[in-house]
């Protein structure tokens, strides 16, 4: 007989799980995937979620949380952007006014 002991540890949450006893034969048919869950507890706002508790609510809490670590990972780059934008608006802006500070000393000198 295994027994796992769930943990996990968040920016914020560290939280023991109860322990689950398997037997030998039952943990040689989960897949590989299946025995990460086993090891892994969500906490989110909704409440602390476990693969052998619930697998169905678990699986909608890990979606929650990548889609939730994707939308930042967005946001960021969104930000990476804009700040790439920005740069290149006030480098064109510069070149802009270098230039024509030259037409006007090529104007003065010309006359």
């Amino acid at each position: 007989m295994l027994v796992f002991n769930e943990t996990t540890s968040d920016n914020e949450y560290s939280m023991s799980k109860c322990d689950k006893n398997l037997t030998d034969a039952e943990l040689e048919k989960l897949t590989n995937k299946k025995k990460e869950y086993l090891q892994d507890a969500i906490i989110d706002k909704n409440g602390a979620y476990s693969y052998l508790d619930d697998p169905l609510e678990y699986k909608k809490a890990r979606k929650r949380l990548q889609n939730r670590e994707s939308a930042v990972r967005s946001r960021q780059r969104k930000k990476n952007y804009q700040e790439e934008l920005e740069d290149e608006i006030y480098d064109k802006n510069t070149l802009i006014s270098e230039l024509k500070a030259d037409k006007y000393s090529l104007e003065v000198s010309n006359k």
